[in-house]
């Protein structure tokens, strides 16, 4: 079964199915249109999740949303996203029980590919919102951890049911979290000034032989000594500080804390971005065929009488020279070489 039938008939409604040459999955909720990539680089399960995932906003977000963050800071959007998305993909996974395997296994395959770019983070030491995000998507796969008054959004959550519940939870989160982060960037920074004053770095300094951050440079660092490189800023990830010169260490953020430039999903944003890596980067021009008034269909479109006989002239002089010029692996690399196009013109047929 194609996936535009697929969407179809999980909605219920006669959507209008598009394949075009787009990043990701998405759904139009003033025309009714599914917008599907032409993947490359997935798997049964994530399609099925990713189709799952657009007809639940087909069925169940109103076109409200549209406007739900206007006049909002940008990163509201994503807050607003992470709520509606939990909202909606239960509900589709209540209505649809078969479709929870393909969820569950399609989220797997997204952390094992690091598609919420988790790797070598504690999410536990990230936003509120991140790790409201991880559990609903992943579930208990990935051990989050949250307070007794953090609960109470997982709870709230979990009943909702209506996209005016959705809005108002997604307002109060954005709240919290404003302030959450104001506290995590201050402790992260009194905690970089505490390991300062203990002398942790020069310790650090004394232990690679009075040189700081010579490590794994290369040719960066070479250049650097030679004076062809100005930038002698060398910045340590995982210790959240760098060094300019001889001077003091100067405070990074921390890896959980990096993104956040602004208040925003980490995690949603990063998702976001992974998915878009798994369309297939190729021009397909998508067209209709004007009606009879404009073209003489008859002179453009072949009877298929007249390709009997051209196949029945064919097989009538076939030969042994026309056997030993046969080719067949000119076809198979054809084949192989435009499997994703073919696969779009199946799928575009069967709509």
């Amino acid at each position: 079964m194609s996936k535009s039938t697929l969407a179809k008939l999980l909605a219920t409604e006669n959507l209008r199915v598009e394949y075009r040459n787009v990043q990701t999955a998405s759904f139009n909720l003033k025309d009714r249109i599914v917008t599907l990539p032409v993947w490359n680089d997935t798997t049964p399960e994530i399609e099925d999740l990713l189709v799952g995932h657009e007809v639940g906003h087909a069925i169940d977000t109103p076109i409200d949303y549209i406007e739900a963050s206007k006049d909002m800071p940008a990163g509201f959007r994503s807050f607003l996203n992470v709520v509606e998305d939990a909202r909606i993909e239960r509900l589709i996974k209540d209505r649809y029980p078969g479709l929870r395997k393909s969820f569950s296994k399609g989220y797997a395959q997204f952390m094992d590919r690091d598609f919420f770019e988790l790797k070598d983070k504690d999410i536990n030491k990230m936003l509120l919102i991140d790790r409201i995000n991880v559990f609903f998507k992943v579930g208990p796969m990935f051990p989050v951890e949250f307070t007794p008054e953090e609960k109470v959004y997982i709870d709230r959550i979990e009943k909702c049911t209506t996209f005016d519940e959705v809005k108002q939870i997604a307002t109060d989160l954005f709240g919290y979290c404003k302030k959450e982060l104001e506290e995590k960037q201050e402790q992260d920074q009194q905690e970089f000034q505490n390991r300062l004053e203990s002398g942790e770095f020069d310790e650090m300094e004394e232990s690679d032989g009075g040189q700081s951050n010579d490590m794994n440079l290369g040719d960066e660092w070479e250049d650097a000594e030679d004076g062809d490189n100005d930038q002698s800023d060398f910045a340590d990830e995982d210790d959240g500080w760098s060094h300019e010169g001889s001077e003091s260490p100067e405070y990074q953020p921390s890896k959980e804390l990096k993104d956040y430039d602004e208040l925003k999903s980490a995690t949603d944003e990063n998702l976001e971005k992974s998915i878009k890596g798994l369309s297939e980067q190729k021009e397909i021009y998508v067209g209709k065929l004007p009606d009879g008034s404009q073209y003489d269909f008859s002179k453009l479109i072949v009877n298929y009488k007249k390709i009997k006989v051209f196949k029945e002239n064919i097989d009538a002089n076939y030969s042994d020279e026309f056997a030993a010029n046969y080719n067949p692996k000119s076809y198979l690399e054809f084949e192989f070489k435009n499997k994703n196009a073919i696969a779009y013109l199946k799928n575009d047929t069967s709509n």
